[in-house]
């Protein structure tokens, strides 16, 4: 697994994420809100995750800081979810 931190500079309705490494995979703290007018940016952070964990690992959306999350946003990540499954990630 790649050691590595990324965070976002996202400054158009306030979507912040911070990825980082961990024993068992990749965790991803994300913040502030998802809404229609961000949610692409929402859904290529979530496939650029899933595509930087390896098969057999970890990759966690920890989303508990967000303060809004539309319903396209929450199909989303459970499509993200059943997709990395297919993969070996869980």
């Amino acid at each position: 697994m790649l050691g590595f931190i990324v965070e976002s500079t996202q400054q158009n309705h306030e979507l912040h994420w911070t990825a980082r490494t961990a024993p068992e995979g990749l965790i991803v703290q994300v913040s502030g809100q998802v809404d229609a007018h961000n949610e692409s940016v929402w859904q290529r952070m979530l496939s650029e995750s899933a595509a930087a964990v390896h098969e057999s690992s970890l990759l966690i959306i920890d989303a508990g800081s967000l303060e809004f999350m539309s319903c396209g946003a929450l199909v989303a990540l459970a499509k993200q979810s059943v997709d990395s499954r297919q993969q070996g990630v869980t």
